[in-house]
């Protein structure tokens, strides 16, 4: 996979033009902004010479509107800056990049000790934007990950520390982990990065994972929710939406958190869309086929799109957004 930016132009809000490809590898990763510059990507890396085994590494990267880019070559994009973590686990998806300053002197993850996880160092040299971007903030990579089991079951959690541009750290495992015991198909940070919410497929009660056979799946999905201050979950619970796939087949369903709603796509074709705070569910968005995503306007919390395997994109609006339509078409 690849990671493309792109940027507006400021006259025209319809026409974008590329700044930079950079290769992601696996395409999951899907990356992350560390600023309004800065970026995370993936790449799997050789660990050894003989036997090759490969661990999933991020990097750094930064787009520079005033360099010239090669757009041809993602392979040798000099986007590209910093290596900044490799996990011994062969599991590390759908990667968020959440910044704890917000939480002060009282971060949970402030008392763990890093270097006891740490296996070696790779030595390498530090670029001087990225590592100011690390000294400014405090930022926590938080991603799917696994170990008692091949299925994505847990949220792994890394902090970066400008440190680690000089000295790459090879870890066996996140900084914290939460293990949600079943299979993890989808999570969205809330607008203000303090929540994160988690699509699971429940795994049987009392299930005994191993890493070659995983336990099988729930067809109900339990949308979830963590406090990103404590990393414990929240007694709010999302339910309605459904999965008819086996572990071995189970994808990603997507979900989109807005101030207010929060909505995700499902395999029964309705998408959902539940109030957060009261957790009812608002609507039903109707397809065909199995809805894999749902996105709330970022201009307008009252516009969602779907997209489904019936290979139709649906705008809908809400009732009084239509409503106001009406009665200005009207006037």
């Amino acid at each position: 996979g690849e990671i493309a930016i792109f940027k507006r132009s400021p006259d025209d809000s319809q026409t974008f033009s590329i700044q930079c490809r950079v290769v992601n590898n696996p395409y999951d990763v899907m990356g992350d902004w560390a600023s309004d510059t800065h970026f995370f990507s993936g790449r799997l890396v050789a660990t050894d010479d003989f036997d090759v085994v490969y661990s999933p590494s991020l990097y750094m990267c930064q787009v520079d509107v005033d360099e010239e880019i090669n757009l041809r070559s993602p392979f040798a994009s000099s986007a590209l800056k910093n290596e900044v973590l490799r996990l011994s686990t062969n599991y590390l998806r759908c990667l968020h990049v959440t910044d704890r300053k917000m939480f002060g002197d009282n971060d949970t993850l402030s008392v763990i000790d890093k270097q006891e996880r740490v296996i070696d160092f790779g030595e390498q040299t530090a670029d001087l934007s990225c590592k100011t971007i690390l000294e400014n903030s405090n930022l926590c990579l938080v991603f799917l990950s696994n170990s008692e089991s091949m299925a994505p079951h847990q949220l792994g959690f890394c902090i970066v520390k400008p440190e680690d541009l000089d000295q790459v750290p090879y870890i066996r495992e996140p900084d914290s982990v939460l293990n949600m015991d079943g299979h993890i198909i989808g999570m969205s940070l809330s607008p203000d990065n303090r929540y994160l919410y988690v699509n699971v497929r429940p795994w049987p009660a009392n299930s005994l994972p191993n890493p070659q056979v995983s336990p099988p799946i729930a067809s109900e999905i339990e949308m979830r929710v963590v406090d990103l201050k404590n990393l414990q979950l929240t007694d709010n619970l999302f339910v309605g939406h459904r999965g008819f796939t086996d572990s071995m087949g189970a994808f990603y369903i997507y979900i989109d958190v807005g101030d207010l709603l929060v909505a995700s796509g499902s395999e029964d074709s309705i998408g959902r869309i539940w109030d957060r705070y009261y957790g009812c569910l608002v609507s039903k968005l109707q397809h065909t086929e199995c809805v894999n995503a749902c996105a709330f306007s970022p201009k307008n919390p009252e516009l969602c799109v779907t997209v489904s395997d019936d290979k139709l994109i649906k705008v809908w609006h809400s009732k009084s957004l239509r409503r106001k339509m009406e009665s200005q078409c009207s006037s």
